[in-house]
């Protein structure tokens, strides 16, 4: 084994979507689905899509992603073990990135 992470429940409910994205990338409505209910239809999708429309419509669509990106925020730290890099796509989403071995080392 080269390598190990124990990623808690909330950090599943992002990183799994993502996974299933992969080689592309995962809008922000997936992710918060994911998030807040632990399962992606298309009923819950088409609801965050609605919530973050009005969220940015209200000016507050930072706050809304703001527990996403914190979840993230960790996520990253440990898929950095193994190569991975999650990327923010401006007002699209995150994606899945392999790091070159060089950069691993740098971070």
């Amino acid at each position: 084994m080269l390598a190990e992470q124990q990623f808690t429940t909330s950090e599943i409910c992002v990183l799994m979507p993502l996974l299933e994205a992969y080689p592309y990338y995962c809008p922000y409505e997936v992710l918060l689905a994911s998030f807040t209910s632990g399962r992606v239809t298309d009923t819950t999708i088409a609801r965050c899509r609605k919530r973050l429309q009005e969220a940015q419509e209200a000016g507050v669509w930072d706050q809304e992603m703001r527990p996403v990106r914190n979840v993230l925020s960790r996520t990253r730290l440990k898929t950095r073990t193994f190569g991975i890099e999650i990327s923010s796509i401006l007002e699209t989403g995150y994606i899945l990135m392999y790091m070159p071995e060089r950069k691993q080392a740098d971070g």
